[in-house]
């Protein structure tokens, strides 16, 4: 049963973590876990995102790490600013729903960190022609059109934002600007 497969789960493999996402007690220790797994797997590969090792783990984590944000399951902040942070570092289109909705959830003052990796994420999946998801473009853009400089204390966040637009140059940017 259950009981004797999590007693022999290999703690130094990614997909054991990647399960224990979906209990509540042990979501927040598993997105520590698995962020470490993909800052020291990075290193390891000297910040090459094309090494196998790298593809490899992004292919167990970065869908089951998007469910979790996009599920608004993460009730602890601490732990979902670094899920965001960490989906963002990922620089994988399958992370798009979850930058999607950092941009959806915009609140000034409220989640503006997520916006903030999210708009670096979407900048740097336009950079290399990685940005295909239409809710994502769209949403970057929402968020930018509502956006009021004069309701956040991060500049920076107005520069992202806007440098991820410049960055995205989707064509269904052009009517929507005029």
């Amino acid at each position: 049963g259950g009981a004797t497969l999590s007693a022999c789960a290999d703690e130094n493999d990614p997909k054991t973590w990647v399960k224990r996402l979906d209990e509540p007690a042990q979501r927040g220790p598993a997105v520590q876990r698995l962020l470490r797994f993909f800052g020291d797997t990075l290193s390891n590969a000297k910040n090459d995102r094309e090494d196998p090792k790298v593809k490899a783990l992004l292919n167990d984590i970065a869908e089951p790490l998007t469910k979790q944000y996009t599920g608004g399951t993460i009730a602890d902040e601490k732990t979902r600013k670094e899920l965001i942070k960490l989906l963002a570092d990922m620089n994988d289109p399958r992370t798009s729903p979850a930058l999607a909705k950092a941009f959806r959830d915009y609140e000034p003052k409220k989640n503006e960190e997520d916006v903030k990796f999210a708009a670096q994420a979407t900048k740097n999946l336009a950079k290399d022609g990685k940005l295909t998801d239409q809710g994502l473009i769209d949403a970057l853009w929402d968020c930018f059109a509502k956006f009021r400089a004069s309701q956040t204390n991060s500049i920076n966040l107005v520069t992202d934002l806007h440098d991820a637009v410049l960055a995205v140059k989707h064509t269904s940017y052009g009517p929507k600007a005029v």
